[in-house]
């Protein structure tokens, strides 16, 4: 369905949709409808984020978000392009807003947190400012201590300040 199919003068009826629905309460079958849009959006924003087609996947998460303001992983999606588009203002936006979406929603949830964290991270990194992603891959690990990507982002961290026994710890926990 396009998405003139869902009037933007009902988005603000949708705020708190998605917490509704992590929360498992009943939602009218108008607003189903705004979440079924709004995960086919998110999916379709997924394969074209995976296919490299940045500037589409931005559209649809946002048509996503359009439907279901507060929809954590299109958010955390949308961070996630702009960060392949080296839009890092847009991106690390999208990735706080979906940080502060998450601790209010669903606080029990560590693997997102762990992976918005290294999200944030990442773009850090790209930007040089590495102390700021040391802490959110720390961040990271404080969620999921095994996560492989964030202690490998470390380890090179690590080695580009010339602290090769942590570096090699961090190496090491990857293997």
């Amino acid at each position: 369905a396009a998405s003139s199919d869902y009037p933007l003068r009902d988005v603000y009826k949708r705020q708190g949709l998605y917490e509704r629905v992590v929360k498992g309460e009943k939602i009218a079958d108008d607003e189903q409808l705004a979440v079924t849009g709004a995960k086919m959006h998110n999916d379709v924003g997924l394969e074209m984020h995976n296919k490299k087609k940045y500037d589409a996947a931005v559209d649809h998460f946002n048509q996503s978000l359009r439907l279901m303001p507060d929809y954590i992983e299109a958010l955390n999606n949308l961070g996630r392009s702009y960060y392949a588009m080296g839009q890092y203002g847009p991106s690390l936006q999208a990735l706080e807003m979906s940080k502060a979406r998450a601790e209010k929603i669903c606080p029990e949830n560590k693997s997102m947190f762990a992976f918005i964290h290294a999200n944030i991270a990442d773009v850090y990194k790209d930007q040089k400012k590495f102390p700021e992603a040391m802490d959110e891959y720390h961040k990271a690990l404080d969620q999921e201590p095994n996560m492989v990507r964030a202690h490998f982002e470390l380890g090179g961290l690590h080695m580009k300040q010339s602290n090769f026994t942590e570096a090699l710890y961090r190496f090491n926990k990857v293997l």
